[in-house]
């Protein structure tokens, strides 16, 4: 299994935030009133998503971790999906097959000097198939959370407003 942990210089991100509040539920305690809609995507380069160097029917398993998002003090939940949006394939005439498959977006929280923004972690599961010149350069992400919202340093978000 290939794990590509993503962060600079080995990928560039763009995203765009969205925050609202809601008025939380009376039970359970303690559930958020910060509401978050993050949209992006992570553009990878130098091959690292590639096909395998063994054939093009030789499907290759990727693991692809990516911190996302404005930074939270704590989490209630989120919802996320993900796209692939960019395949190049340098030698298709050459290729008996090609694709690929995301076939999972799950998240985590992860605390303490693994993650010192306090951002959303994705865990996506992708195979990629179509020898050594097939590569996954775009992947595409959305999702919703709550929960409360670090407060300091101040974050760069688009609000709705009633």
């Amino acid at each position: 299994m290939n794990v590509i942990e993503a962060s600079p210089p080995s990928f560039v991100k763009e995203e765009e935030w969205l925050k609202f509040r809601v008025e939380p539920p009376a039970t359970p305690a303690n559930q958020g009133g910060d509401v978050v809609v993050v949209s992006g995507y992570a553009h990878y380069h130098n091959s690292q998503l590639q096909g395998s160097s063994d054939g093009d029917l030789v499907g290759v398993p990727y693991v692809v971790r990516l911190f996302v998002g404005p930074s939270w003090r704590d989490l209630n939940d989120v919802s996320p999906s993900a796209f692939i949006a960019g395949f190049r394939h340098y030698d298709s005439d050459e290729a008996d097959m090609s694709g690929r498959e995301l076939e999972s977006c799950t998240w985590e929280w992860v605390g303490g000097p693994d993650n010192p923004d306090q951002q959303i972690r994705l865990i996506m599961s992708l195979y990629l198939f179509g020898g050594p010149s097939a590569d996954v350069t775009v992947i595409g992400y959305h999702l919703t959370a709550r929960g409360w919202l670090l407060t300091q340093p101040p974050q760069d978000f688009k609000e709705l407003t009633g």
